[in-house]
């Protein structure tokens, strides 16, 4: 029962009766083998739960943590969620840098602001970079809490747009990738920073929807192929030139679409 109740996709309810409910429980061992009621159950419910809340201990140490290295954890909030923003100081200072410096006719300096990986019982945001003062991508702000949502994702760029004051005025791109919430986000706190998909997920996404229209595995190689031709385009007469050429095929033209929708 603690299993079923661990993985979240049954309620105490659920798991009460599939447990009466099992035939491999011979009559007499009724209420020993399985659940005696939906009280029991509901006992072992606030176990699990219990297990995976964070303790008091693992909250104090976090907020001891911020006061001992300063200039590292940046913010803690205890409710209604649990969040943290962490920062390293000299990365920022770093940062800030390269922002006096960069101009428009510099190589492009490029922020990278990804969805959230799973650490531990944490959602965590990286927020990355990379300036041709390094061979390469560069972490300086991490975002960490316990549950993904749309405001994090705001409060987080907020934190960002405060740390870097000139980042919006240089206009620095943002690579990101499809998702609405993302996007709009910061478009919002950033109003003069352009959003450039990443390749990786605009592929993924057209792998997806070529799947969902059931194209043989050997044919998606060959559409995958045709869309990195088109994003390795050099200027945007080769890039119509070249699309020219593959709107004939249905499957690409719906990536091309897809492609000018991002």
């Amino acid at each position: 029962m603690e299993n079923a109740l661990r993985s979240g996709d049954k309620t105490a309810m659920d798991i009460y009766r599939d447990s009466v409910c099992d035939h491999a429980v011979p009559g007499t061992h009724q209420g020993i083998l399985n659940a005696r009621n939906l009280k029991q159950v509901g006992n072992i419910v606030r176990k699990v739960n219990e297990e995976k809340r964070i303790s008091k201990d693992d909250i104090y140490n976090l907020v001891l943590l911020a006061y001992h290295l300063e200039g590292f954890i940046h913010e803690v909030t205890v409710f209604p969620d649990l969040t943290s923003i962490i920062a390293i100081p000299d990365m920022i200072s770093i940062v800030n840098q390269l922002l006096d410096f960069n101009t428009s006719d510099d190589l492009p300096f490029v922020f990278f602001y990804d969805t959230n990986f799973k650490l531990g019982d944490f959602y965590v945001s990286p927020l990355v970079f990379r300036n041709i003062s390094f061979e390469d991508y560069a972490r300086c702000i991490f975002d960490s809490r316990e549950k993904e949502g749309k405001k994090y994702i705001l409060n987080f760029l907020i934190f960002v747009a405060s740390t870097f004051p000139k980042l919006n005025k240089k206009g620095i791109p943002f690579v990101t990738n499809r998702e609405p919430g993302l996007v709009n986000a910061i478009m919002k706190n950033f109003s003069n920073c352009g959003v450039v998909m990443c390749w990786n997920h605009l592929i993924n996404d057209f792998k997806f929807n070529l799947q969902k229209m059931r194209a043989a595995s050997y044919n998606i190689a060959v559409y995958v192929s045709n869309v990195r031709e088109l994003l390795r385009s050099s200027c945007e007469q080769g890039y119509e030139e070249r699309k020219k050429l593959l709107v004939s095929e249905q499957v690409v033209t719906r990536c091309v679409l897809m492609l000018h929708d991002s």
